[in-house]
């Protein structure tokens, strides 16, 4: 089933890690079938098994893209997004209704690394800041491709507590990507919704174009 899910890898440049929706998750390809289970399963683990196996190739990433949902993106798919992010960076810093996307940018952007935890603490301490906002912003922000999460390597013990790091680390991680213009961001999504061929357009399935389109 490894090559199956090879195969749908090369078509569509990206798959979900699980769950049942235009764009194919690797949950299923593996088990052969949908996968419905709710919450923590081990029907999962073989899907993690493999996005571990390949992130640790460094030839592909996990994004917060499809639908808002965790997608393991190969690399020839990182300068188109990474275009994308640094041009939602710069729609955020210029539009005045986006203040605590900014605040939560900013903070991740002068600290790379902040634990969650941390993030929250700071945030939910000023202002009108309150959980759901604090919830809310940190998922479009990643969603819009300016925020990453990564393991805490502050800790000796298992935390599910992300470190967040924005584009700008990201793109030093990610050694030799050059990030394109952002309307080659677009046209790589929408070539993605073609080969979907569902005759949605790309604002339906990613919310980064969602944002850059309004």
């Amino acid at each position: 089933m490894c090559q199956a899910v090879e195969t749908a890898l090369l078509r569509f440049g990206m798959l979900l890690i699980q769950g049942q929706n235009d764009l194919p998750s690797i949950a299923d390809i593996l088990a052969g079938q949908t996968v419905k289970t709710r919450g923590f399963s081990w029907d999962y683990v073989p899907a993690w098994d493999y996005v571990d196996m390949r992130l640790q190739r460094g030839d592909t990433y996990l994004f917060k893209l499809f639908k808002g949902q965790r997608t393991l993106v190969v690399r020839e798919g990182w300068s188109p997004l990474l275009g994308l992010g640094l041009e939602c960076v710069d729609r955020i810093k210029g539009r005045s209704d986006l203040v605590f996307h900014r605040e939560m940018l900013s903070l991740i952007s002068d600290q790379p690394g902040i634990s969650g935890s941390e993030l929250k603490r700071r945030l939910l301490g000023r202002g009108n800041w309150t959980l759901a906002k604090y919830n809310r912003v940190r998922g479009e922000l990643e969603s819009y491709i300016t925020i990453f999460p990564r393991p805490r390597v502050d800790v000796d013990h298992h935390t599910h507590d992300a470190s967040w790091i924005p584009i700008d680390t990201l793109l030093e991680i990610l050694e030799g990507v050059n990030p394109l213009s952002s309307k080659i961001g677009v046209l790589y999504l929408e070539h993605v919704s073609d080969k979907i061929g569902k005759k949605s357009k790309c604002e339906a399935y990613f919310p980064v174009c969602r944002f850059l389109m309004k």
